[in-house]
């Protein structure tokens, strides 16, 4: 019982110390001359063409087994940036269909995908 009012009071000590402290001078000042973000206008901003995006495919897919209109899910891998601005962050999302499947021989040949991405 005697435990439980020593850690009672402590608990209690320490509040009281810590409400009391007052805020540095230099932190009131710091906080007055903060400048607010402002946002970018909303032009769009369209990746050139050409540009490549590393992906990685979630799901996977092969000639052997793929028939059109089956569904693709990839993932960027690394940041896209143009002009200073993060236009793909890295993770972002990406969706696609496969459009055409060529299977390849038994003996040689090779198989094709042919993809759109949305």
């Amino acid at each position: 019982m005697t435990r439980l009012v020593i850690v009672v009071a402590a608990l209690t000590l320490a509040t009281s110390v810590l409400l009391g402290q007052e805020e540095p001078q230099g932190q009131s000042e710091r906080r007055e001359g903060l400048i607010e973000r402002q946002e970018p206008p909303d032009e769009a901003i369209i990746l050139p063409r050409g540009t490549r995006v590393p992906l990685v495919l979630i799901n996977s897919v092969s000639p052997r087994n793929a028939a059109p209109g089956d569904k693709l899910y990839l993932q960027s891998v690394y940041p896209i940036a143009v002009n200073g601005r993060i236009l793909v962050p890295p993770g972002t999302y990406v969706s696609g269909t496969v459009t055409d499947t060529k299977r390849p021989g038994r003996v040689k040949g090779k198989g094709q995908i042919r993809l759109r991405f949305e």
